[in-house]
Parts: C-alpha cells; sequence; structure tokens
C-alpha cells in the first residue's frame, strides 16, 4: 500500500510535463487520479494509459482553469468517478505574456528568458514576503533563525 491509498487527486494541466509526472507519481503511492487538461488530449490519454497500465485508477478531464464552468465541471466529473476530493494540484497555467506585458520593461521582450525569469524572481519574492510578513509581526521571532535553531 502506497501512502495515497484511498485518496483522490485533482491534478490540473497534467497532460505533459511536471503536471504528467506528479500525476503518475500520485498514482504510483495508490491515489486515484483525475488528469485535467486544456488542449492536449492526446497527453492526458497517455498520461492515464501509463497510470492504468500499472494498475492505478485515472480519469480524464477536459477544462480550462480559467472559466468557472470547467472548474466545476472538473469537481462534478471527479465526484462522479471517485467521490471527494483529497489533494488539489494546481499546475495549469499559461504562458502568454503579450499584450499586457508587452514594453513593460523598458522595451525589453517578455518573451525574453531572462526577463521571464527576472519577473518571475520578482514576483515569487513578493508573495513570499507577503507571507512571512504578517507571521513575523505576530511574534517578532525570525523564523530563518527558529528554523536553524530546530
Amino acid at each position: 500500500m502506497g501512502k495515497l491509498t484511498g485518496k483522490v487527486a485533482v491534478v490540473t494541466g497534467a497532460s505533459k510535463g511536471i503536471g504528467a509526472g506528479i500525476a503518475k507519481g500520485m498514482a504510483s503511492e495508490g491515489a486515484s487520479v483525475v488528469v485535467n487538461y486544456s488542449s492536449s488530449k492526446e497527453g492526458a490519454d497517455r498520461v492515464v494509459q501509463e497510470i492504468t497500465r500499472e494498475g492505478g485508477k485515472a480519469i480524464v478531464v477536459q477544462g480550462d482553469m480559467s472559466k468557472s464552468a470547467d472548474v466545476k465541471r472538473l469537481f462534478t466529473e471527479t465526484k462522479k468517478a471517485f467521490g471527494s476530493v483529497n489533494i488539489l494540484v494546481n499546475n495549469a497555467g499559461v504562458y502568454q505574456f503579450d499584450p499586457l506585458m508587452k514594453g513593460l520593461l523598458f522595451g525589453v521582450s517578455a518573451n525574453d528568458p531572462l526577463t521571464f525569469s527576472a519577473i518571475t524572481l520578482l514576483l515569487l519574492g513578493v508573495a513570499w514576503l507577503a507571507c512571512w510578513l504578517p507571521a513575523w509581526r505576530a511574534t517578532k521571532v525570525d523564523p530563518l533563525v527558529a528554523l536553524r535553531q530546530e
């Protein structure tokens, strides 16, 4: 028995790449997996075939996670097939920056990998601070120091 036996996992963006790896990994640990895709049905079907070939349980559900009707359908189909959801991996992503990012950084192309990395790092840093600062203010303990002392 795996660590996730009896659990149901929904993995968005699971037709390829990291999402496919996560879906297969969860299935190998015993979870029933819902493989969501937006446009790559062939990839999603391949992931489900690999999971079921190894004795796992998996279904494919198409849906664009930016559309509320598709999100509702994803969970309706999951409930029909497996019951409730225990694990949600929100891996779906959109990689098109234009026209929002066009010229944002003094005319540097947002499609440039270095610019993309810098923007991603900046946004992750802001998100980390947004989570860390309130906790620090409440406790007056530096969480990094607290981690080193454990």
